[in-house]
């Protein structure tokens, strides 16, 4: 009987640049399109309202589907962390 392979997330109190979330939800984002994210979590990536999706892009006002391209068309997370510290409106917060 063959199993499914565990989807291995980062953690959503990792940070990257700062920012707590990013890094789980560039993992999401990537394996959603590559077909490897679960279901449960799929209906939610880059999703509004309280979920932990839709808090980050409160936060950081991004458009989700802007995100959602930069993050595909990134090699790396230093790549996305560049254009979330671009475009990302509440910057003075992370700058404490």
């Amino acid at each position: 009987m063959d199993f499914p392979r565990p989807v291995l997330l980062r953690s959503p109190r990792k940070s990257l640049g700062g920012y707590i979330l990013l890094p789980r939800l560039i993992d999401k984002v990537r394996l959603l399109a590559q077909g490897q994210l679960p279901q449960a979590y799929a209906g939610n990536v880059l999703g509004t309202g309280f979920t932990l999706d839709g808090r980050f892009l409160s936060f950081t006002e991004l458009n989700a589907e802007a995100l959602r391209q930069v993050i595909l068309s990134s090699r790396t997370d230093d790549e996305v962390l560049a254009w979330v510290q671009e475009h990302a409106k509440p910057t003075t917060a992370l700058e404490k």
